[in-house]
């Protein structure tokens, strides 16, 4: 790819036309926030199992989703400088294609989280310095990158500030999106992700974080967990299956969950109990058939 990156990139041609700068939403929609593994994953689906991810479609039709992609993950997506128009049109064009024709997609530069906080704010000053605390309570484990943060007298330096350490870069780009949305109003913000340290475990660390808290008018964790929401693919094919009718739901799973989904450890709630193991995909089926357990990511 070129530099500095751009989605006007040739690489990007095939899918343009099917992703949106919109940004607005209703009470109504779901907001999904797509990682680059999930991204990866759901274009395979659409790639290799049509009809099963047309399955997956109609449960997002039902739910108004609205899939939310950020510049960082779109850049992450291309893989190299080496990747053509030809091979990214391979890899994800029936994805958008066939996403965009029942939801909006809506790609989000560093700008757009920003506009997304500051709207309504007071003045663009006091929009900035809780733009600017929001940034640094979600970096805080990082005490290079909190500085850089924290020095940042413009949106542009913030964004180089974040975009300095380039190791999980696109995980803090989420996280600060999904915060965006949740003190814009949204009533909750699903990210879609398998990646264990980088989202699960920051995800519990912010939701511990009273001042991050305060700053988003939450009065507890309970209460970000609700609004900040994290599906796994299984938990989101469980979602999918739990919402929509399917004949043979063994063979649907194992059409779409494939050896490499198979060998993650799931974690998972029976009762009172939680645990975390790996399922194939008849101990996942019966699961979903039984309804005792539930996923939790």
């Amino acid at each position: 790819m070129t530099e500095p990156w751009s989605f006007d990139n040739p690489v990007y041609d095939a899918i343009r036309s099917y992703v949106t700068t919109d940004w607005g939403y209703g009470a109504d929609h779901t907001l999904y926030v797509l990682d680059n593994m999930l991204l990866t994953k759901l274009a395979t689906v659409a790639r290799d199992c049509p009809d099963e991810f047309g399955v997956m479609i109609a449960a997002f039709t039902k739910e108004q989703a609205i899939f939310f992609i950020p510049d960082i993950i779109f850049e992450e997506s291309a893989r190299s400088e080496q990747t053509t128009s030809e091979q990214y049109a391979g890899w994800y064009g029936d994805l958008f294609s066939q996403l965009s024709g029942a939801c909006k997609i809506v790609r989000i530069d560093f700008q757009a989280v920003y506009d997304i906080m500051t709207e309504g704010a007071a003045s663009l000053d006091k929009g900035f310095i809780k733009f600017r605390l929001v940034t640094m309570e979600t970096v805080r484990m990082n005490p290079d990158l909190l500085d850089r943060v924290a020095a940042a007298t413009t949106v542009h330096g913030m964004k180089e500030g974040i975009h300095s350490f380039q190791k999980d870069c696109g995980e803090r780009v989420i996280h600060l999106l999904v915060c965006a949305l949740l003190s814009n109003g949204a009533q909750s913000v699903t990210v879609l992700s398998n990646e264990e340290t980088g989202v699960f475990k920051v995800r519990q660390m912010l939701a511990r974080n009273e001042r991050l808290l305060q700053l988003l008018f939450m009065q507890d964790n309970y209460v970000f967990l609700d609004g900040y929401r994290l599906y796994s693919f299984d938990r989101l094919l469980s979602h999918v299956l739990s919402n929509q009718n399917v004949g043979d739901i063994l063979e649907f799973v194992n059409a779409v969950r494939d050896s490499r989904d198979q060998s993650r450890y799931v974690r998972m709630i029976f009762g009172d109990e939680s645990d975390r193991s790996q399922l194939d995909n008849v101990q996942f089926t019966n699961m979903i058939v039984d309804g005792k357990a539930r996923i939790t990511f």
